[in-house]
């Protein structure tokens, strides 16, 4: 293997890791054609439910070897990705889209709170309220905590939901007739 790394017909990653190397225009390029089992998770899973409404350049990835998790790595800074690897050991509800393993909504809008980004996790909320099943997601957040805070996830949810709601119905309040109060004639 070391002989064909030094040809150049396999790509050296890291001890006992090697890639055929081939054409990768970017991440999800890569996380497509790479074989080994990953989740694209927290605010990278959010960025693809919320329509990329907050870009990152930073992207978390969830896995189950280590050893792979350390290629990865190391692949990631040869290629000047910017990645976070979760390992973890738990299954995880995920949706297979555009060939990525990707996070459930509940379960992402949960990790981006328990990240603190507040914006990604309500903008997914927000976007995908008419398909997101709100006793499910209440009750996956109950327990889950704000970390270093006794708040929980289920509070913030319901507090941002109540002011998501009070701007619906200011912004439906100035509304007249059908007529936006600012295009009526003066």
């Amino acid at each position: 293997m070391h002989n064909l790394a030094r040809a150049g017909y396999i790509e050296h990653i890291r001890h006992g890791w090697y890639r055929v190397p081939d054409d990768i225009d970017d991440f999800f390029d890569f996380l497509r054609s790479d074989k080994n089992f990953k989740i694209v998770s927290a605010q990278t899973a959010a960025s693809f439910w919320n329509n990329d409404f907050v870009h990152r350049n930073v992207y978390t990835i969830k896995i189950k070897d280590e050893s792979y998790g350390k290629a990865l790595e190391s692949f990631a800074e040869k290629r000047d990705w910017l990645i976070e690897i979760e390992i973890t050991k738990k299954d995880i509800p995920i949706i297979k889209k555009n060939g990525l393993n990707i996070e459930d909504i509940p379960e992402s809008i949960i990790e981006c709170m328990q990240a603190w980004a507040f914006v990604d996790a309500f903008s997914v909320l927000y976007l995908n309220r008419n398909q997101i099943k709100l006793k499910e997601l209440s009750e996956k957040a109950y327990w889950k905590r704000l970390p270093k805070t006794p708040i929980r996830i289920r509070q913030i949810l319901e507090y941002g939901s109540e002011k998501m709601n009070e701007l619906e119905r200011a912004k439906n309040a100035l509304i007249i007739q059908g007529e936006p109060l600012r295009n009526l004639p003066s």
